[in-house]
């Protein structure tokens, strides 16, 4: 009878354990599932931020409305300036986002062909019949307009920004009207490029 309350009470003390230790692994399998979802969602989010937005210092650069940085031009045709002015802009907007006002540069420089399979194996527009235009979104003035050849060390603009203050441009690329059929089949890539020229004091 005493062995026997023995074994009941050690399967009873075993029972107990087994349930504890499943108790234990079910939590720690709750955890790390949720430190899974929650690392997946922080790292989906970065990885947006970092493809719309460029920081360099004080100054962010965002794309709007868009997932694509570059600015490609290909399977298009020769236009004037007045119906190139009328296509779907590039846009984004620049930001200081410090406390001190700065200078600020933007610049248009070519996409390598290493960063290009898709269209890998065409040949590159002349510069000289690729045409552009940098916008002020807000008042639609021009700001700079010509062809990309002639852009001294691909400098599109440069001014100052104070401090918590946005900017925001469009840009367009297009094929100078007056260019002939050498242009057909070929493609231009560019990207705007963002630099910090100056910290200024207030």
């Amino acid at each position: 009878m005493k062995n026997e309350l023995i074994d009941d009470e050690e399967e009873k003390r075993k029972k107990g354990i087994l349930l504890i230790i499943l108790y234990i692994i079910s939590i720690l399998l709750f955890i790390i599932s949720s430190a899974f979802t929650f690392s997946v969602f922080i790292n989906s989010e970065d990885r947006d931020k970092i493809y719309n937005e460029v920081r360099v210092g004080e100054v962010a650069m965002e794309f709007l409305d868009r997932k694509e940085t570059n600015i490609r031009l290909f399977n298009t045709y020769p236009m004037s300036d007045k119906e190139a002015l009328k296509l779907d802009p590039f846009e984004f907007r620049v930001t200081n986002t410090g406390t001190l006002p700065l200078i600020y540069r933007l610049k248009l420089e070519e996409v390598p062909d290493n960063e290009l399979k898709e269209i890998y194996g065409l040949e590159r527009l002349p510069h000289n019949k690729v045409k552009y235009a940098l916008i002020d979104k807000k008042t639609h003035k021009i700001l700079k307009k010509g062809k990309i050849n002639e852009i001294s060390e691909g400098i599109l603009l440069t001014e100052k920004l104070l401090p918590r203050y946005s900017k925001e441009f469009q840009f367009r690329l297009w094929i100078d009207e007056k260019a002939g059929n050498e242009v057909q089949n070929k493609y231009y890539v560019g990207k705007i490029v963002l630099e910090v020229n100056d910290i200024l004091d207030d």
